[in-house]
């Protein structure tokens, strides 16, 4: 029996997802990627989604894009 819970356990650590991996390593850049997410929500409150991964793709599309212009400006900054 608990190598079967072990088994379920390391499955469940092992789905990461993207929106997951995107956040991990926005904040590793110094981003907060929870606040990027809410002010959009908030931005855009009549937005519905048709599946989870519609939303999925599209918090990837908001995070990537804040990341971008991050560096961009730092890139920029150090002209």
């Amino acid at each position: 029996m608990q190598a079967h819970i072990a088994r379920a356990c390391t499955k469940l650590e092992a789905r990461v997802t993207k929106v997951e991996m995107s956040k991990t390593f926005a904040k590793g850049t110094g981003l907060e990627p929870e606040k990027t997410l809410t002010r959009e929500a908030l931005a855009e409150p009549h937005r519905i989604y048709a599946s989870t991964s519609e939303r999925e793709d599209r918090e990837i599309e908001l995070l990537s894009r804040e990341l971008k212009d991050t560096l961009k400006k730092e890139i920029l900054s150090e002209r």
